[in-house]
């Protein structure tokens, strides 16, 4: 989890944004399915929070049915085959 420590607020935003696109999720049901309120998400979604940014990003990975390396490590934890 190192790694992801680093991340920035920008990343996680476009993590974020990209779970909740493959879900097909709306920020509300996102909001609904973690326990986070609608701006929490919302925030995460825009990069603009900072404060338990980690554990929201997981929640909002683990709603949306989405690997949980991708949440942490980004693109670079998809294998190739699969488009971005």
């Amino acid at each position: 989890m190192r790694e992801m420590e680093r991340i920035s607020r920008r990343e996680a935003g476009a993590r974020a944004r990209a779970a909740i696109e493959y879900a097909g999720l709306t920020t509300q049901q996102v909001a609904d399915r973690t326990g986070l309120s609608y701006n929490a998400v919302k925030s995460i979604r825009n990069g603009q929070r900072a404060t338990d940014l980690l554990e929201m990003l997981l929640a909002i990975g683990k709603a949306c049915g989405v690997p949980r390396a991708f949440m942490e490590r980004g693109w670079d934890a998809i294998p190739d085959e699969h488009e971005r």
